[in-house]
């Protein structure tokens, strides 16, 4: 491929997409990185198939021309398709660092090419970064002032790489107003940059940064930069507004605002809703809050006639009040069932008046809304089948040691019953179902990877072991299997929890002191350290006799146990 290029194409790391050569047919469309592994995706955009060459090119004095090319593929390419070509920078390869410039080059048969341009750090770069900047905030005196020690670290012309690693924009930054740069540098400071780990750092500078857009009024940017989601959508930009209106003026942290901001866009979302989309718009907002569960409930398993009646009275009270806080709601749900059921009895099931506060409203009684809401309200996806929301499951009595922790996952759609009403707590839970359950209750999106585990096929798990493998919360049993069918193991589950959490900026108090387990030789290394953080935090405990049974298998009880603690963002 030949080296020169006419036009150097500048790339938006945030957004993925640059522009294309004048003229040239194939594109590189889009880019992400995650902990040194590149996805790139190129587009042929002509009309016929073409053969397209892609190169991985370090820029260094140091190496032989051979040794530039970090990547070489080449792949046929069908017409006004695209092709995501996986691609991994080593810390260090024959002597030499991966920090540096490189550049990746896409050109097909036609000679039509593409070139895109960036700086990487290495793992001991990036650890260094991060040392000296925890360095300074261990300096700084007033949160007012964390910017004069922080800001020049962060933006030195070589944390350029930096901020490629961990998928965020230099230029966008850097670009930003003094304001802006001020205020995501207190943030920073103040959620947490002293105890910050290079796994969660960055969505710690994301939250900062979005948190200080929103603050100085720019919220739309603010909230997407927070990457918020309502129901597993993007969220309308004509409801920002009036969403934003019904909430505290700012915010010092990021999941209050995306807790509060959440409940204000479902409830501008009802207020907009006619009667034949009530139903729809309810649901999404129970699902994406988590309150109200009981009366949405309640309103939708009545007849059909009672249950329009009600969406009815909804929607008239909303045209006779907007609605601005979620108790609002509550009365007003409690309002549309008496309404719907007046001339007779309906076939909902009894309880429920209206719920808790929130923040908004000026209610002090908060209800908070999960922190998986922060990454988009969880779905599903299984083979197994749903149980309607506000039903409990017939083998979860009410003492149920889970109950609890069941009936929460289920309300959110992580967790489902069998065709029979059941629940199964004592089945045991494979890799590939807990894996499920995980990315659902967290609500992860990723764009899709490669994978290589020969015994992953194309089924109902696919796209959640794809989640999970992007985002870094799980490895295969080796470096060939996942291990679908497996039983999971408790330590690996550890794992994955912590990974999770920190991935979501998610903080564990520690509750407890761990004293070691009588079994802790057993627990494999890779796994101790989660299972010490999770002990301390008390979301997970011991088995009798102060063990851990670090390769015991786990229930579904248990696993959705362990996910309720980690995640109801109660404590």
């Amino acid at each position: 491929m030949k080296k020169t290029i006419a036009t150097i194409l500048a790339l938006s790391i945030l957004n993925g997409i640059p522009a294309m050569a004048a003229g040239s047919t194939v594109a590189i469309t889009k880019l992400a990185v995650e902990d040194g592994v590149i996805s790139a995706t190129v587009t042929n955009q002509g009309e016929t198939e073409t053969r397209l060459t892609l190169e991985l090119m370090k820029e260094d004095g140091n190496l032989t021309e051979e040794e530039e090319v970090y990547a070489l593929y080449q792949k046929v390419l069908a017409g006004q398709s695209s092709e995501t070509f996986v691609l991994e920078i080593p810390d260090e390869r024959n002597g030499v660092s991966g920090t540096g410039n490189y550049y990746i080059e896409v050109e097909n048969a036609e000679e039509d090419r593409d070139k895109v341009s960036f700086a990487y750090a290495d793992r001991d770069t990036y650890n260094a970064f991060l040392n000296t900047l925890k360095t300074e905030s261990g300096k700084v005196t007033q949160a007012e002032n964390a910017y004069q020690l922080l800001l020049p670290v962060v933006t030195d012309l070589s944390s350029k790489g930096i901020f490629f690693r961990i998928g965020l924009d230099y230029d966008t930054f850097a670009q930003s107003n003094e304001a802006v740069k001020k205020e995501t540098m207190k943030q920073m400071y103040l959620n947490g940059l002293n105890t910050a780990t290079a796994e969660n750092y960055a969505p710690l500078f994301k939250s900062s940064y979005g948190l200080a857009l929103y603050n100085l009024g720019q919220r739309l940017d603010g909230l997407k930069s927070l990457s918020v989601k309502y129901n597993q959508q993007s969220i309308d930009e004509s409801l920002i507004a009036e969403a934003a209106s019904m909430i505290q003026a700012s915010y010092n942290v990021p999941n209050e605002l995306i807790r509060d901001f959440l409940v204000a866009y479902g409830l501008a979302d009802i207020n907009r809703t006619d009667v034949n989309l009530m139903e729809q718009a309810l649901n999404a907002f129970q699902v994406t809050t988590g309150l109200y569960a009981t009366e949405i409930g309640q309103i939708s398993g009545l007849i059909q006639a009672r249950k329009y009646k009600a969406y009815e009275t909804i929607v008239l009270g909303c045209n006779e009040s907007k609605l601005t806080t979620e108790t609002q709601l509550g009365t007003l749900l409690a309002r549309a069932y008496q309404s719907a059921i007046q001339d007779g009895q309906g076939t909902g099931g009894s309880g429920g008046g209206g719920g808790g506060g929130s923040a908004i409203g000026g209610s002090n009684n908060k209800v908070p809304v999960s922190s998986d809401s922060y990454f988009g309200a969880v779905g599903s996806g299984s083979n197994e089948n749903k149980v309607q929301t506000g039903s409990l499951f017939s083998d979860i009595p009410s003492s149920h040691w889970a109950k609890e922790a069941v009936t929460w996952l289920k309300n959110k759609g992580v967790v489902n019953g069998t065709d029979k009403g059941t629940f199964e707590p004592d089945r045991q839970v494979t890799r590939e179902e807990f894996t499920k359950m995980l990315v659902l209750a967290c609500g992860l999106s990723a764009d899709a990877v490669e994978l290589t585990f020969e015994d992953v096929a194309d089924d109902w798990y696919t796209p959640f072991i794809r989640t999970a493998v992007a985002n870094g919360i799980v490895n295969g049993i080796d470096s060939t299997r996942f291990g679908i069918g497996q039983n999971i193991t408790r330590q690996d589950m550890a794992v994955m929890v912590k990974r999770a959490l920190e991935l979501q900026g998610i903080s564990m108090n520690k509750e407890k002191t761990y004293t070691a387990f009588d079994d802790e030789v057993q627990i494999a290394d890779y796994a101790l350290e989660s299972v010490i953080a999770l002990y301390e935090a008390g979301i997970i405990n011991g088995k009798g006799e102060n063990t851990f049974d670090s390769v015991g298998n786990a229930t579904r009880a248990e696993a959705s146990k362990i996910l309720y603690e980690a995640l109801k963002g109660g404590k």
